[in-house]
């Protein structure tokens, strides 16, 4: 299973998205934020402004679809590797806008492929709302003789971690983000 590298600059037609005040607090309760964060999690807490995390531009954009422009392969050996986001200006929370996704770069890792995919988001008015990069590795995809690219491989520095935050998930919190669009199969074990 190889990808066609000649896919580099493919791009999926434009997607209309609407999301709501409700997604934003769905999505906030997804990835963890509570009671102690209204601004996120209520729309009419009084003296209170409802906010949407900017880093709800990971599931609102990408359109994953543009990996099948790239080649058939097992989506089960796909792992979300990096995400970059770049909030041009902020996420509102009642909005309508249209997403393109391409293929920005392909890499051969010999037994996997490096899959860089970019989506643009632009509102009503085609003002740029934000830019969205996932780095995707698929697992058995490659060895058809490309550009290896750059390596994943962060420096770790040797020393002590400047900080370190410990935080528990709730037993349904896997649940409740899922219904941000992240549809992924659940393990199981994520789940009981």
């Amino acid at each position: 299973m190889t990808l066609d590298a000649g896919a580099v600059g493919r791009a999926t037609d434009p997607v209309d998205l609407t999301w709501t005040s409700k997604d934003c607090m769905l999505y906030a309760l997804g990835v963890g934020s509570g009671t102690d964060e209204p601004e996120f999690t209520t729309e009419n807490t009084a003296g209170v402004r409802q906010l949407a995390l900017p880093t709800m531009a990971a599931v609102l954009g990408p359109n994953m679809r543009v990996l099948k422009l790239a080649g058939d392969f097992d989506w089960a050996k796909l792992v979300h590797a990096e995400q970059e986001i770049s909030l041009h200006r902020p996420i509102e929370t009642d909005m309508q806008a249209q997403a393109s996704t391409k293929i920005k770069a392909m890499y051969d890792k010999g037994d996997a492929a490096i899959v860089v995919a970019e989506t643009e988001v632009t509102g009503a008015a085609d003002d740029r709302l934000f830019s969205s990069t996932s780095t995707l590795i698929i697992r058995g995809a490659g060895g058809w003789g490309g550009d290896r690219g750059p390596s994943l491989r962060a420096p770790v520095p040797d020393r002590p971690p400047d900080r370190t935050v410990e935080d528990r998930t709730l037993p349904v919190q896997a649940l409740l983000y899922r219904l941000s669009g992240d549809r992924n199969p659940l393990d199981r074990k994520s789940v009981v």
